[in-house]
């Protein structure tokens, strides 16, 4: 649905006469702005606008810094926020802050097969890889920790869900020893939302990654933990055949992680769908809350039949 944008915030990039166009936009999480509208400039360029509340003002400007660092390392696939005619990465007007990207054409992920395509795999290796190497130059103040994250989070889902919070309890006990060796593992910047639905695939390749809301510096294995995560809870035997062999065999004949990183690999999945657990608790969705249940624990249970076939 075209919705109204103030003039003064289409002036900002240059774009007073461009056409709102009436097409779904369905890029990226809805949750993460207000809205996004398409638009098509005079020149025949198309762009996505996103409406955020203010308050995203400050992280939406530390990730447009981030992506503008790997752009300039001519990482390809990001599809960085365009600054304004006064070089800003945003503007903030009518109680909303605004940013402006170019429209990334792609064609829609096939839900029911994707998983099995080889292809798949082979292509977000080469876009882990790429992004490893692309991001070397990007200082890192801090780094999240899975562990520290899920000992925050359990205090509210306690308070939120307490037969929950029960549940979860044996699985914490189960990543004890995860939790222990999180902070000696290796930290490298990662993209914090990686799986299917947040890259834009074109025939046979990968056109953007996109949804940076997360990216930051993470255990080197995360993003690759979040897309096989993803890939196990849409069917758990996609695991080990497939997107997911390919993308691992690609990965381990890189040297992409260090051996305890590979070793903890399973764990890490596990630990890291805490954070789809979250989601599902805060909306209610108790569906979806037995079905992270029984899927970490299938992680945790299998962990020494996926290290085997991963090796």
């Amino acid at each position: 649905m075209k919705r109204e944008i103030p003039e003064n915030v289409l002036r900002q990039w240059g774009l007073e006469d461009a056409e709102l166009l009436e097409v779904p936009v369905n890029e990226g999480s809805p949750a993460r702005v207000t809205f996004r509208q398409a638009l098509r400039a005079s020149n025949g360029e198309s762009y996505i606008l996103e409406c955020l509340l203010p308050e995203k003002l400050t992280s939406r400007l530390k990730q447009a810094q981030m992506l503008l660092m790997l752009q300039v390392h001519h990482f390809k696939e990001v599809p960085a926020w365009l600054p304004t005619l006064d070089g800003n990465l945003g503007f903030q007007y009518a109680n909303a802050f605004w940013q402006l990207r170019k429209w990334i054409p792609g064609v829609p992920l096939p839900r029911e097969t994707y998983a099995n395509d080889d292809w798949r795999g082979k292509a977000c290796a080469a876009l882990l890889l790429e992004l490893k190497e692309k991001s070397s130059g990007i200082p890192a103040i801090e780094h999240f920790e899975l562990g520290h994250y899920i000992s925050h989070l359990m205090r509210h889902i306690r308070s939120h869900n307490p037969a929950l919070f029960s549940d979860l309890q044996p699985i914490l006990e189960a990543l004890g020893p995860f939790f222990n060796v999180e902070a000696s593992l290796p930290v490298h910047f990662c993209h914090g939302d990686f799986h299917p639905l947040n890259i834009i695939w074109g025939n046979q390749q990968i056109n953007a990654l996109i949804d940076w809301e997360f990216c930051g510096f993470k255990i080197e294995a995360y993003d690759l933990a979040n897309l096989l995560g993803c890939i196990g809870m849409d069917a758990p035997e996609y695991l080990t055949n497939g997107m997911a062999m390919e993308l691992v065999r690609t990965l381990r004949g890189k040297d992409f992680l260090s051996k305890d990183s590979w070793q903890w690999l399973p764990e890490t999945i596990a630990a890291q769908r805490f954070a789809w657990m979250r989601e599902w608790c805060f909306a209610n969705d108790r569906e979806m809350m037995v079905q992270e249940l029984d899927f970490i624990w299938l992680l945790l249970d299998n962990a020494e039949l996926l290290r085997e076939k991963w090796n």
